[in-house]
């Protein structure tokens, strides 16, 4: 049983192919917590414009979990997962700069407060 907002037996819209093309999303949205560095490798030397550009996307997609777990109850386990095991750190793969530090700092605050946010919000929503 389907619980997209498209009906089973719609008949333009397949709702498996939906819920498998969104399926491959999430994964590729919850990719950039599992990359290996924090900058997109465009070249031999990072650039420290692509270091920042990376932070921010993951701090962005960070801020954005919030809504999708709530709109999504179903798929909470696998975002939750997925953050608890995200390390900033091992994304810094250079010498520790002050500016790299604070990347590193400014992504651990948005981690922190969006699980503070989804425990204060829905630990208790089971009643």
């Amino acid at each position: 049983m389907s619980l997209s907002l498209v009906p089973e037996n719609h008949p333009l819209v397949a709702s498996r192919n939906l819920e498998a093309e969104a399926s491959g999303l999430l994964d590729r949205v919850l990719g950039i917590f599992q990359e290996s560095t924090m900058y997109v490798q465009v070249s031999d030397i990072p650039s420290v414009a692509n270091r920042h550009s990376n932070t921010v996307l993951v701090n962005a997609t960070l801020n954005s979990l919030s809504l999708l777990v709530r709109a999504r109850p179903r798929i909470a386990n696998k975002i939750l997962n997925v953050i608890l095991n995200f390390n900033p750190l091992k994304q810094a793969n250079s010498p520790m700069t002050p500016k790299l530090r604070v990347m590193v700092k400014s992504m651990e605050k948005t981690t922190r407060s969006l699980l503070i946010h989804i425990n204060k919000r829905y630990a208790n929503s089971d009643s």
